[in-house]
């Protein structure tokens, strides 16, 4: 119950496109990254607008219940889930591109 992207076989940093030098250098080794524990726990269904079809799970493997990435406070201000501030990849990236080539044609 994950979502159908497997982060990976399909991130690489290539090139110079890295923010910094370490970034660089990890391109240079073309060393690839996993996706993290946190990551696993994300479910999308792309079902509707982003701030309703993004779901954490709170175990990745037989969850039990979900909470809603996007989530409203007491207050009546909106937030997002804890989750969003861990890492996506193991090790962790500053930032992650996402090409889908089947929509830029």
């Amino acid at each position: 119950m994950s979502s159908s992207f497997d982060i990976s076989e399909r991130l690489r940093i290539q090139g110079d496109q890295g923010p910094n030098a370490q970034m660089r250098a990890r391109a240079a080794q073309q060393q690839h990254f996993t996706d993290s524990a946190s990551s696993e726990r994300i479910f999308c269904t792309l079902n509707g607008p982003l701030s309703t079809s993004i779901w954490v799970l709170d175990k990745r493997d037989n969850p039990t219940s979900i909470e809603p990435y996007h989530q409203l406070t007491a207050e009546g201000t909106s937030t997002w889930h804890a989750i969003s501030q861990a890492p996506m990849t193991k090790p962790p990236v500053p930032s992650i591109i996402v090409r889908v080539y089947a929509l830029e044609y």
